[in-house]
């Protein structure tokens, strides 16, 4: 029997002084014995302030990928890339964690699993000692046939 691990943006939060209007995508990527599934979630400029908290644009459909076979140990990797959009030269980062998880038996209740992903953005030029981090959470949930 097959599983399937779907991510939901759950929220988003910015700490710092670089600006407010901001764009990212989160890339996901299931591995169990081998690559089984992988999408992205695509956000386009909005603004998010500092020290703000809300829920992401949209809110963005979730994102459902293949998770290999019931009953199996996944593990995951998120990776979020983000821009703070500037008018002349907007600034970057990028940030990749890994998470595991378990896929339910066949039959069995689906298993969820809450976590977060950050990255820090850093004003150009150089000079400027400005940094922001963008948090985003997000809720995996393994369900199998």
């Amino acid at each position: 029997m097959g599983s399937k691990l779907t991510l939901t943006l759950v929220s988003e939060s910015q700490e710092g002084k670089i600006g407010d209007d901001w764009k990212y995508t989160l890339h996901a990527k299931v591995y169990s014995k081998g690559l089984k599934g992988e999408g992205k979630i695509r956000i386009k400029k909005h603004t998010l302030g500092s020290g703000d908290t809300q829920p992401p644009p949209g809110p963005p459909e979730p994102l459902v990928m293949d998770a290999g076979e019931a009953g199996s140990n996944l593990n995951i990797k998120l990776n979020l890339k983000a821009t703070e959009v500037d008018f002349f030269k907007s600034d970057s980062g990028e940030h990749e964690v890994a998470v595991s998880m378990n896929t339910p038996q066949s039959g069995a209740e689906p298993i969820t699993l809450d976590t977060e992903i950050a990255v820090g953005v850093q004003e150009s030029p150089g000079f400027v000692d400005q940094t922001a981090v963008l948090t985003l959470k997000v809720q995996l949930t393994s369900t199998s046939d």
